[in-house]
């Protein structure tokens, strides 16, 4: 659905439909906003994904201050939206067992459920961790990503911030969200992955039975989907090697 370029026309639809998607939720009918990841967009654009090299020049990349730059590097990595990582703190980090918890109060799907108690777990794969040991030298507690501010100041960093940093060191046209689609679209496009997997990577609202397989049996397959994601990452980088010698 995210890869539908949205005109004028979808637009006036997709609002009416979120508007009977809203009494829906308040009439009790449905227990998750389904159109919450749907955004309107102006007539005529579209978000495109990271090609190869883009993929090569982010993950290469030691330009501009490490956290921003981390940043970009997790939402890769992840496919989580970037005010997630952006506001990654280090209390929902367990580094025994290796997940990472985003309370449901920071998830954009989960504050149109009405019980609100569904976290997101994501499984911490070696590139990941990799990326949390570095940014250990900025502290431990607060904010996992902070801002280069002298005084200290512990505060998230905004999602233009990111698309700056991509525009600057990664392509042109470059927004945080190409990121999240970069890796929708490449998981669609590997053999073995199906939509369900796509979703729950991107973790969208789903209810009924769906939710109670996910809440029960994600971990193990986000362990699965990310491998071979990160190992297809690594690929690109061989290859790219292999090309430079």
């Amino acid at each position: 659905i995210e890869a539908i370029e949205l005109d004028s026309v979808v637009n006036g639809v997709l609002n009416s439909l979120k508007q009977i998607q809203s009494q829906a939720l308040n009439m009790g009918i449905i227990d998750a906003p389904f159109l919450f990841e749907i955004e309107t967009r102006p007539a005529g654009t579209r978000t495109e994904v990271l090609t190869d090299d883009d993929i090569i020049r982010l993950m290469n990349s030691t330009e501009g201050w490490d956290s921003l730059r981390n940043i970009a590097k997790m939402q890769l990595l992840t496919g989580c939206r970037v005010s997630e990582v952006s506001g990654m703190k280090w209390e929902e980090i367990d580094m025994k067992v290796k997940t990472w918890t985003i309370p449901p109060e920071r998830i954009k799907t989960e504050k149109g459920y009405k019980k609100m108690c569904r976290p997101h777990v994501i499984p911490l794969m070696p590139k990941m961790s990799e990326i949390l040991l570095q940014q250990r030298q900025h502290g431990t507690t607060g904010y996992v990503f902070k801002k280069s501010y002298a005084n200290g100041a512990d505060t998230a960093y905004p999602p233009s911030s990111i698309g700056r940093w991509l525009k600057k060191e990664v392509k042109p046209d470059g927004m945080s969200h190409q990121l999240r689609r970069t890796v929708a679209t490449r998981l669609a496009d590997m053999s073995g992955m199906s939509e369900f997997d796509v979703k729950i990577i991107l973790n969208h609202a789903v209810s009924g039975q769906t939710a109670k397989y996910i809440h029960t049996q994600q971990l193990d397959r986000k362990r699965e989907i990310y491998s071979k994601w990160h190992k297809h990452i690594d690929s690109l980088m061989v290859v790219k090697l292999k090309i430079a010698v």
